[in-house]
């Protein structure tokens, strides 16, 4: 059976099929013009000039200082990193309550040693227990959330 799209020649039984615009034999295909990869090419040149100028480069700059930094710790060039201290061996942690002592060791953990070491308050108690800038904080904050308590008991 015969294609009927197709028209069938009489005496050999080939089929013929009409040229198409589009077809290969009629037309080669042609890539992109010369002139349009160019195009293409200053067009993406001007967009990286473009976003270059508008992004400039800034200085680096870094805050001074608030403190200058204690004789009694080191100055290391790191940054900061909180540490994850699950026991602080003081005295005063073994009193107070549970749910206090867990917050106090996480802002311990949490809160940068204002002393220049760019430890946490509780790596700093850790490695350097003579430090007096760390333990005034610490005694800050077992006040504070001490105090926190007591609100919230007050309020029950």
């Amino acid at each position: 059976m015969a294609n009927q799209s197709e028209p069938e020649s009489p005496s050999s039984g080939i089929r013929a099929t009409p040229s198409q615009p589009g077809d290969r034999t009629t037309q080669p295909e042609r890539g992109p013009s010369r002139a349009s990869v160019i195009l293409v090419v200053v067009s993406m040149v001007l967009l990286a000039a473009l976003v270059w100028s508008l992004n400039p480069r800034r200085p680096n700059f870094k805050p001074a200082p608030l403190n200058p930094p204690s004789a009694v710790c080191p100055n290391p060039s790191r940054p900061f990193v909180p540490s994850n201290t699950t026991e602080i061996p003081a005295p005063i942690m073994n009193e107070l309550p549970a749910d206090v002592r867990v917050r106090v060791i996480r802002r311990l953990n949490l809160e940068p040693c204002k002393c220049g070491c760019n430890l946490s308050l509780a790596a700093c108690l850790l490695s350097n227990p003579n430090c007096e800038t760390a333990l005034r904080l610490f005694k800050e904050i077992v006040e504070e959330e001490m105090k926190k308590a007591r609100e919230v008991e007050g309020k029950k």
